[in-house]
């Protein structure tokens, strides 16, 4: 799976065609970079195995994005500058994903193993509960960044807040760590992951309105409400099609 999305990235070509077509494409590019680095990213923090396996599989995966990416700018006369900004906002994410991820893995010992239970047979002391808190820990961000945007442009409503297509990237790698975070959180639950899972992806879909007002807000331009709707569609489909696959073998969050 992994290996076939690389050469698609690879064989899109990102500039022309029809509209439907250009929806597709981006969505397709971007969601699978950014849904792709955030696995990666929780993979070191959460993957079995030791430590040094992981690191070294998660910076393979994000070496191999990039590179695709690479070669697809390459190939396709893009910009130069688009294939390095976008390097840097995966690494950048890549980095920010992980700091939620090892504070919970700290904080109640969790990692992807096989069983719902430890070896004493004591429940788990992570379940929908703490999904919740971290669900609303990333509501409280959504809000706080809505006021102080809103606080901004109140305080100068003449002057733009930047602009260009570096600012967008890291928009939508900083959009991707705060909504992909709890759906990854959600598909690994123990018990009612389905339900978990359903709420946090119709939660993402509200989010998704809120991130192209957002946007607008910040005067950077960019991608409109399908671009992002395309965006988040393939972003949760590759969480979802690749943490299934975990959930089918019989792995899931369980105390180390």
């Amino acid at each position: 799976m992994l290996a076939i999305s690389w050469l698609l990235i690879v064989a899109f070509e990102p500039n022309g065609g029809p509209r439907l077509y250009e929806y597709i494409v981006i969505g397709y590019l971007l969601g699978t970079l950014f849904a792709q680095t955030t696995l990666a990213s929780a993979w070191v923090a959460l993957g079995p195995g030791t430590i040094q396996w992981r690191l070294s599989a998660s910076v393979v995966w994000l070496l191999a994005l990039v590179t695709a990416f690479g070669v697809s700018i390459a190939i396709h006369s893009g910009p130069d500058d688009v294939a390095l900004t976008v390097a840097l906002c995966l690494a950048g994410q890549w980095i920010g994903v992980q700091i939620p991820l090892w504070i919970m893995t700290l904080a109640w010992g969790l990692s992807i193993r096989a069983g719902e239970a430890e070896p004493s047979g004591r429940p788990l002391q992570f379940g929908i509960r703490q999904l919740m808190i971290l669900t609303a820990i990333v509501a409280v961000l959504f809000g706080a960044g809505r006021v102080v945007v809103a606080q901004l442009i109140a305080e100068a409503p003449d002057r733009t807040l930047g602009g260009g297509e570096a600012l967008v990237f890291a928009f939508l790698a900083v959009a991707a760590v705060v909504l992909m975070l709890p759906l990854i959180v959600a598909t690994l639950v123990p018990r009612f992951a389905w339900l978990a899972t359903l709420a946090i992806t119709v939660l993402i879909g509200l989010a998704t309105a809120w991130e192209v007002s957002l946007l607008s807000a910040l005067s950077l331009g960019g991608p409109d409400q399908w671009h992002f709707a395309s965006i988040n569609a393939f972003s949760v489909f590759w969480i979802l099609a690749i943490l299934s696959l975990v959930r089918l073998a019989g792995f899931g969050l369980a105390r180390r």
